[in-house]
């Protein structure tokens, strides 16, 4: 999977034929990397589109809570979604030869993601978005 998200990762950036890739996270439907360049590092998604068969529709929806989100006070809410990278095509996605779809998102550094929520400030902070 790792040479097919290589292959991909140019579809993003001229610059991404010299960058370093490695598995993200611990994803149980969709299969996450880690794209570093000289330039910036960012994350590389395969989607699982027999969990999400409109890809479009979920990208649309991603730019719906970017959207929704920056409407909102720093004070507000403390929860940053990555922003979209779109292909160099301005395409939301990439497909490769053998149909799968990718996205691509800013890599947040310092953070982490939540796979549970472990008290009630981090679900007060969800209920915001």
């Amino acid at each position: 999977m790792v040479t097919r998200a290589a292959h991909i990762a140019a579809s993003y950036f001229s610059h991404a034929a010299h960058h370093q890739i490695s598995a993200l996270g611990n994803g149980l439907i969709n299969d996450t990397f880690l794209v570093t360049t000289a330039q910036e590092s960012f994350v590389l998604q395969r989607i699982n589109t027999q969990v999400f068969p409109d890809p479009a529709g979920m990208m649309e929806n991603l730019i719906r809570l970017n959207q929704h989100l920056r409407q909102k006070s720093s004070s507000e809410v403390r929860l940053k979604i990555p922003q979209l990278i779109k292909t160099l095509n301005h395409h939301n996605y990439a497909v490769d030869p053998q149909k799968n779809v990718w996205r691509a998102l800013e890599f947040i550094d310092n953070t982490v993601s939540k796979e549970l929520i472990s008290n009630l400030e981090e679900a007060k902070q969800l209920g915001f978005a």
